[in-house]
């Protein structure tokens, strides 16, 4: 009996949490955190980001990745950067 009542007390604590359907999702993602190691939970930063695709030439590529180094920041970071000063200066002064 002593067995029982422990595994309900362990039980109910999860049926205030999770038990209504509409918690499921939240469940699901804490499981999923549970699963992760401290640093694979360090990666997690905000909403996933969207994967662009474009060409560019070996002189371009070269190019970005000398500013990257110099900057100590991934390609990835040095063309937002690049994007976001091409708004400013495109947009400035001017109402959206």
């Amino acid at each position: 009996m002593a067995e029982t009542e422990e595994g309900m007390d362990f039980l109910g604590a999860f049926k205030e949490r999770f038990a209504a359907r509409e918690n499921t999702q939240a469940r699901v993602k804490a499981e999923r955190r549970a699963g992760m190691t401290p640093k694979q939970r360090e990666r997690i930063k905000g909403p996933p980001k969207l994967q662009i695709n474009f060409r560019a030439t070996a002189e371009t590529k070269a190019l970005i990745e000398k500013i990257g180094e110099s900057l100590d920041r991934s390609i990835t970071d040095v063309i937002e950067l690049a994007i976001k000063e091409l708004a400013a200066k495109t947009f400035a002064g001017k109402k959206s």
